[in-house]
């Protein structure tokens, strides 16, 4: 049996999201806790008062260099048209935050 290395890209970009919403914005971050095809958590927005408003946003993250092409000035992202779908048939909107290690930015 032949092991793969471990690859902890999607974890820091999931990870990055998680500490963007909770410390960032000090909104709620549910990540999605069992295998899925295109969200990986959920964003509740909160209002001034702290108070959660119900509103939420299934959010898709990508993280990692594969999922782009072009120069650091120029980055397009690729998926396939399946994810896509998937997406606009969401009954939540949908976020999709991507994460290139190569510059740090999210």
């Amino acid at each position: 049996m032949t092991r793969r290395k471990f690859d902890p890209t999607e974890r820091l970009g999931v990870n990055a999201v998680a500490d963007i919403v909770t410390k960032g914005l000090e909104w709620i971050w549910r990540e999605q806790p069992v295998a899925d095809f295109g969200i990986d958590g959920q964003i509740e927005a909160v209002d001034r008062d702290n108070k959660p408003t119900g509103q939420l946003f299934a959010v898709q993250v990508k993280a990692g260099v594969s999922y782009f092409r072009g120069s650091l000035e120029n980055l397009r992202f690729y998926t396939d048209e399946d994810h896509l779908k998937y997406w606009d048939q969401h009954v939540l909107p949908v976020i999709l935050l991507l994460r290139h290690y190569g510059s740090g930015q999210i």
